[in-house]
């Protein structure tokens, strides 16, 4: 048997939302939640693409592994898969957000993720980036958040 307010698949939402709820009174400034019409993407970066096989060129172009094994075949998106998800959800405004684990792990995460943000500025978007400097904590509070996201592999 589950415990009350506890989902099927075990986690407790409930809980996330009453430590959100601390997060939001303790802290406004950083825990703030994206706009009702903005599309999040998350993006994993370091050592998802940085132990990849493929280069940063045909992860861009074709999509890739992740740099694991795993059931995530083609967990590293195109631009073309990124710019079909956001045609797709009908959103004007996309806003990019992503981290990695390892602060050593960053020369292929800061090329893939530039070029998606520039190709999704090219596409005629109203975006942002923010990849580096705020707690993971933050960035989890905003994604949750999102009433529309595409996800990342991981």
């Amino acid at each position: 048997p589950t415990a009350p307010n506890t989902n099927p698949y075990g986690g407790n939402i409930t809980i996330v939302n009453q430590v959100h709820a601390i997060q939001e009174k303790l802290d406004p400034v950083s825990f703030v939640r994206p706009e009702e019409d903005a599309l999040v993407i998350h993006l994993r970066l370091g050592d998802i693409l940085e132990n990849a096989q493929a280069n940063v060129s045909d992860m861009l172009i074709a999509g890739a592994d992740p740099g694991w094994k795993g059931n995530h075949r083609k967990g590293i998106k195109s631009v073309r898969e990124f710019l079909e998800n956001i045609h797709d959800s009908g959103a004007e405004k996309v806003r990019i957000i992503g981290g990695s684990h390892r602060r050593n792990m960053f020369m292929k995460s800061r090329v893939y993720a530039g070029c998606i943000y520039r190709a999704v500025q090219a596409a005629g978007y109203n975006v942002t980036m923010r990849i580096e400097g705020v707690h993971p904590d933050v960035d989890f509070y905003y994604i949750s958040h999102a009433k529309k996201i595409v996800v990342s592999a991981a």
